[in-house]
């Protein structure tokens, strides 16, 4: 009886099962993680099985989930079988920087919808360590070394492995810091006390591992007490180079100030020393002309004769002073037109740059202006000349005050023609930076014919020729070549060439006419004044005294020298008087004197013996001169000409330079 009841009661346990099977697709077992609580970086491991009642292909995920940030852990593809539990064990780094309460979620999905999910125990990310540090003293001797040791653990009680920041505070100010590695979780330093200012220190020590997480421990504090107590101070913060400087400190000990001793002063590589009395110092130097701009440290240090030493450090600003510009990025060469970079610096004493405003400009070598702009020192900016400038050496300058710079380069030469269409008037327009020399040939093309102008350019810079293309051409559309230019369809109008050849051979004969007038005036002028002189009697001019016909009375040397000269003076007169006298036609014209005939008429007689007035008439040629100048006449004559040209030599001067002397001598030459 007993039997057939457990029999039946197992087989309805087995219905049930295959019942309840039935209405479950599949089923997630999720176990762990052991830990309550892990770090960043820390590892976990996630454990348990799947079970479907059908064949399943499909993916397996595990999320971490915090709050409500999710990371995606792991996903894999997992095949299943019907009833048959597929096991998984998944260990997993923590990386994500989501701090707080966490789980893993486990969700199968079939590629269209998740089938089933999980989540794990909770457990705690965060970035907290454990540890606990301490120092060996709490009063310590300036010099001697203070020693800082602990330990320190992750939340999963594995020792940290990483690094420590030590750090040393003074009323709230950092006097020291320094690391150390952190080795199984042991931290253990040595801070050497020397050169640090006496007093109260708070020690504080950081430990940190390569994934963040992180510990701030007090260690404790300490009194360091030094032997000597240093302090100085210049008279004010800034300084220009070359300037005196005024410094004076007090050096003190536990008992007082310390009355004796030696200090020592740096400031760069410049060293001073001077002697401490009674705690006070007083110490005077002068800058280097060249120092650095800025700040500059002063070290002082203070020693006594018993090895007792102290130690301080303290700044001043050196202003810079504007000594140089320099210009930099300038091409040596450029073309007319082309753009340069450049950066124009403002230096210090020290060859530093200065952040100022520089005053740029380029200049030709005549100091003509072609860019004019203010700059920040130091900055890019860009200079572009114009097209028609002239080649030559240009100057990049830059002015700050006094202070100047400056950098030379070449614009080269541009040979460069421009072509354009003004109706049927080719404008040839010289747009290089020299002038151009050369010839221009033009080719005009139509269906009909194909006709050629050639022509000489003489452009200079800036210039233009017009060229009318329709000058002994026949009206018609034509495309017009020039060098490689082409302007198609071009209606010309033809212009009938006209030439003005016979303007030049006008030109050439009236020249020649009024050459021949100019000469043929000059030749009358002077012969009528010639007679003019003879019939007044009058051969030696007013003011020009002792003279035949304008020769000079200081040119004779002696007698035999008069009377030559005076021969010489009447056989001229002789030939004048043969010559026959001509009248100007009595017509008015230019062109009457040119087409007229000349008329001869009667040669008037010479009358040779009124050429000097106040000669004796028994006196003769024949007689000689010898006679005549020795003779009280000719004598008073020569001293009343040399009294009147004294007194209007000088009025007659101007008027007879301009005017003929009526020097027949010279005439007849």
């Amino acid at each position: 009886m007993g039997s057939i009841k457990r029999g039946v009661f197992g087989l309805f346990v087995g219905l049930f099962l295959l019942v309840s099977i039935g209405f479950v697709n599949a089923e997630i077992i999720v176990n762990g993680p052991e830990q309550t609580a892990v770090n960043i970086g820390d590892d976990i491991t996630i454990s348990g099985y799947v079970l479907r009642t059908d064949d399943a292909l499909g993916l397996l995920k595990f999320e971490l989930v915090c709050g409500s940030e999710k990371d995606v852990l792991m996903v894999r593809s997992v095949s299943l079988k019907s009833g048959v539990k597929k096991d998984f064990s998944e260990e997993f780094a923590i990386v994500s920087l989501n701090e707080g309460n966490c789980n893993v979620d486990v969700s199968l999905d079939n590629f269209e919808s998740v089938l089933e999910i999980k989540s794990s125990s909770n457990f705690v990310v965060t970035t907290a360590l454990t540890g606990t540090v301490g120092i060996n003293k709490e009063n310590i001797q300036a010099g001697e070394e203070i020693k800082i040791s602990g330990k320190s653990f992750k939340q999963d009680g594995t020792p940290v492995e990483g690094f420590a920041i030590i750090t040393l505070k003074k009323e709230g100010g950092i006097y020291f810091s320094d690391s150390v590695e952190v080795e199984e979780g042991k931290v253990v330093f040595e801070i050497n006390t020397r050169d640090v200012p006496g007093g109260e220190y708070l020690v504080t020590v950081e430990i940190r591992n390569g994934f963040g997480n992180s510990v701030l421990i007090n260690a404790g504090s300490f009194v360091l007490i030094n032997k000597i107590e240093v302090n100085a101070h210049t008279a004010k913060v800034h300084y220009l180079p070359k300037e005196k400087v005024k410094m004076e400190g007090t050096a003190s000990v536990l008992g007082g100030k310390l009355k004796k001793g030696t200090v020592y002063v740096s400031i760069g590589e410049e060293k001073y020393e001077e002697d401490l009395r009674n705690g006070n110092f007083d110490l005077d130097f002068y800058l280097l002309n060249t120092i650095t701009s800025g700040k500059q440290d002063i070290n002082v240090r203070i020693e006594d004769e018993f090895g007792n030493f102290g130690t301080y450090t303290f700044s001043i600003i050196v202003d810079a002073i504007p000594s140089k510009i320099t210009i930099a990025g300038a091409k040596e060469a450029i073309n007319p037109g082309e753009s340069m970079e450049i950066k124009a610096f403002l230096k210090d004493q020290a060859g530093e740059v200065i952040e100022d405003s520089i005053t740029i400009k380029v200049e030709n070598e005549d100091e003509d202006i072609f860019f004019d702009s203010v700059q920040n020192s130091g900055e890019q900016f860009t200079i572009t000349l114009d097209a028609d400038v002239e080649p030559g050496n240009y100057f990049i300058r830059g002015y700050y005050g006094n202070v100047e710079g400056e950098k030379i380069f070449v614009v080269g030469q541009v040979l460069k023609l421009e072509y354009s269409l003004d109706g049927q008037t080719l404008v040839v327009k010289n747009v290089g930076n020299i002038p151009y020399e050369g010839p221009l040939q033009i080719e005009l093309e139509s269906l009909a014919k194909t006709s050629s102008i050639s022509d000489k350019l003489n452009l200079g810079v800036g210039q233009e020729e017009r060229i009318d293309l329709g000058v002994g051409m026949i009206t018609g559309t034509y495309d017009v070549v020039v060098n490689e230019n082409s302007f198609e369809a071009v209606e010309i109008m033809g212009v009938k060439r006209m030439s003005y050849s016979w303007l030049i051979y006008v030109a050439v004969v009236w020249v020649i006419i009024m050459l021949w007038m100019i000469w043929k005036g000059s030749k009358k002028r002077l012969r009528k004044r010639i007679m003019k002189t003879m019939h007044s009697r009058n051969i030696v001019p007013k003011g020009k005294q002792g003279e035949y016909g304008g020769a000079s009375m200081s040119r004779v040397i002696s007698e035999e020298d008069h009377v030559k000269k005076y021969k010489a003076y009447m056989e001229r007169v002789r030939g004048f008087k043969e010559r026959a006298r001509v009248n100007p036609v009595k017509k008015s014209g230019l062109f009457s004197r040119i087409f007229s005939k000349k008329q001869k008429v009667s040669s008037e007689s010479l009358v040779v013996n009124n050429v000097f007035r106040g000669v004796k008439k028994e006196w003769t040629r024949d007689d000689g001169v010898r006679s005549y100048s020795e003779s009280p006449q000719y004598q008073n004559r020569i001293s009343n000409l040399d009294r009147t040209n004294e007194t209007e030599s000088e009025k007659k001067k101007k008027k007879d330079d301009d005017e003929p002397t009526g020097n027949m001598f010279s005439m007849f030459d």
